[in-house]
């Protein structure tokens, strides 16, 4: 249900928790803090945000073709 603190590490670059924060805040990752005060991401809030269709806005709008 939530990325791992592993994963969360990897996919930031950061170990500590501060860092991670800002992290998410700086790509609008939405996320909550556990009592520890550590960042805590639904694993589906951070796949939405990395595979929306503005994460791939070099792509080509092929829609009108064949109209």
């Amino acid at each position: 249900m939530f990325l791992t603190n592993a994963e969360l590490k990897e996919a930031s670059g950061y170990a500590r928790s501060a860092e991670q924060i800002q992290w998410l805040r700086s790509y609008g990752i939405a996320y909550a803090l556990d009592r520890w005060r550590r960042p805590r991401v639904l694993r589906t809030e951070f796949e939405r945000h990395f595979t929306s269709s503005s994460a791939r806005e070099d792509e080509p709008d092929l829609r009108h073709i064949g109209a």
